[in-house]
């Protein structure tokens, strides 16, 4: 039924591609409006499994043209050991997704000779469900990550970090990271490592993230203070495909945990 809906949409935007100009509910400014008579005549199709497009319509034009997008929706990239949720501080599934945030962008470093990752941040407003236990599609895939956000690795120094850091421990709220360690103690202060050593104010960090956050999303504008972009035009949902696909061809099921990366005392 998913993909009879997509095929619906797109008869509906073929349709209304090819509505005449004067099909319109309203005239020009400036000209005086016509009594002119429209008469709109339409049928009904079901477009399901048994209907059979002979007519070389519009219709059948635009869902011909993107039936095949439409059915790789169907394509099983991998399976997970256990269903992956979502929550704060940390969860399975934001673990998850910083760590792909984290790899892809260090591997695209690396493949360019820029050198390495340090950390990696980005939202939980950009995990919209959890991925099921079991065989994942890329129309999953799409459900738990709609948004066309790519990754982007900027240089920025240690204490605009800790000013991030520092913004979602006064606003009682935390995003998704990964190669850090964040202890939050009950009198708001903090420990804060980066690949297990302290952040040094000066030190310039490579820190992998999405265009959305850098360019004021969830206002975390810390991050605009940096001092380089690296623009990977890779999107974040084709990374998180690539990697279950890499996990399938290994023979391996797609996990991930809880390991203490934030901690909040209470």
């Amino acid at each position: 039924m998913k993909k009879i809906g997509y095929i619906f949409l797109i008869a509906l935007f073929a349709i209304a591609a090819i509505m005449p100009d004067g099909a319109t509910a309203s005239a020009p400014r400036g000209r005086k409006k016509r009594n002119k008579e429209i008469r709109i005549e339409w049928s009904e199709t079901k477009i399901d499994s048994t209907w059979n497009p002979s007519a070389e319509n519009a219709a059948s034009l635009i869902i011909k043209r993107y039936k095949p997008s439409v059915d790789s929706l169907d394509m099983v990239v991998g399976h997970t050991k256990k269903e992956l949720g979502k929550s704060a501080p940390e969860s399975p599934l934001s673990n998850f997704t910083a760590d792909i945030v984290f790899k892809i962008s260090d591997s695209y470093l690396q493949s360019k000779q820029l050198g390495h990752v340090d950390m990696a941040l980005t939202n939980f407003g950009g995990i919209r469900t959890d991925i099921k236990k079991g065989a994942v599609t890329v129309s999953d895939i799409f459900s738990v990550y709609p948004f066309d956000n790519k990754l982007v690795v900027i240089d920025i120094r240690g204490k605009y970090i800790k000013e991030i850091v520092e913004m979602f421990i006064e606003n009682n709220r935390m995003e998704v990271l990964s190669g850090v360690r964040l202890i939050i103690h009950k009198d708001k202060s903090y420990d804060l490592t980066i690949g297990g050593q302290p952040v040094e104010d000066e030190k310039i960090y490579k820190l992998a993230t999405i265009d959305f956050m850098l360019n004021g999303g969830d206002k975390v504008y810390a991050l605009q203070k940096c001092e380089n972009v690296i623009e990977t035009n890779i999107v974040m949902r084709d990374a998180v495909i690539r990697y279950f696909k890499e996990k399938e061809a290994a023979g391996e099921l797609v996990d991930s945990d809880c390991d203490g990366r934030v901690v909040i005392e209470k």
